[in-house]
């Protein structure tokens, strides 16, 4: 109920989507919209000069589920 469902990435072939399944749960289905090259160069050059940066962590397959806890915890802490 109230899911969403993100293509990120654009699939090789046509994909469908039944209308029902969708609206039965009120669910939405949408994309990611990341932009052209030009678009995430101007966000890369303006992430260099304000120094914004990210936190990255490679961790084995099985540390995920507890990655995602430590994210959770991480998340419900900060106030945006």
């Amino acid at each position: 109920m109230d899911g969403s469902v993100v293509l990120v990435g654009l699939p090789n072939k046509p994909i469908e989507i039944g209308a029902f399944n969708v609206v039965q749960g009120r669910r939405s289905f949408t994309d990611s919209n990341i932009g052209c090259a030009a678009e995430t160069q101007e966000m890369l050059e303006f992430c260099t000069e304000h120094e914004i940066t990210a936190d990255i962590e490679i961790i084995k397959a099985n540390q995920v589920n507890n990655a995602l806890l430590r994210l959770e915890k991480i998340t419900s802490n900060t106030v945006l």
